[in-house]
């Protein structure tokens, strides 16, 4: 069997908030990594916010009662759905997406970038036509965030950090949030850890 030990979990956000002064949002997808969505009810008290993979697990957070903000790392789409839940927070990585957010507009959303991994987000180009859209329609883009692929290789790493800071100048202006930093990142000093760090192995121990 396993025994999850809460004040080990707490300590470990302790231990996380004296290395940066970003919000920290916890990474429980996957059944938060086989320790169990049920945390995520204590968590709530200790941290700024959830990240998930799918709309189907940010449901059961709901379900938990949890009141914070949820960020669904999955695109929006048919396998994540917009639903009724006033503190989820979607992610849009085409025109597209963006575009079905164009009747709920009190609905939130980031605009994923893509830095490098490949798999999801947008390029340059198609960032710059989201951004346009979304000043166009007033959407309620909160903000925009990368994923570093490969943290253990710090020239690569630097590369995505330094396209990041290129492509999302001059967004807090407009109020937006930014985020790059996963669990791997937070010992990087050079590394600025922006607004929000998304925290899952650290978390656990």
């Amino acid at each position: 069997k396993a025994i999850i030990d809460l004040n080990a979990l707490l300590y470990n956000v302790q231990v996380i908030r004296a290395k940066t002064a970003a919000k920290i949002y916890a990474v429980v997808k996957a059944n938060a990594y086989g320790h169990g969505m049920s945390i995520a009810s204590y968590l709530q008290h200790y941290v700024d916010g959830f990240c998930v993979a799918s709309a189907s697990e940010a449901r059961e957070l709901v379900g938990l009662a949890v009141y914070k903000p949820i960020l669904i790392l999955g695109e929006v789409g048919e396998n994540n759905p917009i639903l009724p839940y006033d503190n989820l927070v979607y992610t849009v990585g085409s025109l597209a997406e963006a575009k079905l957010f164009a009747d709920k507009k009190d609905v939130s959303f980031y605009i994923k970038l893509n830095t490098g991994m490949n798999r999801l987000g947008c390029d340059g180009d198609a960032f710059r036509n989201i951004m346009n859209y979304v000043r166009q329609n007033s959407l309620n883009c909160k903000g925009v965030y990368t994923h570093f692929f490969q943290p253990e290789n710090e020239m690569m790493m630097q590369k995505q950090f330094s396209l990041f800071e290129e492509q999302t100048c001059g967004i807090e202006l407009f109020g937006g949030k930014l985020h790059c930093c996963a669990s791997n990142v937070l010992n990087n000093d050079f590394c600025r850890h922006k607004d929000i760090v998304r925290v899952g192995l650290a978390l656990y121990g």
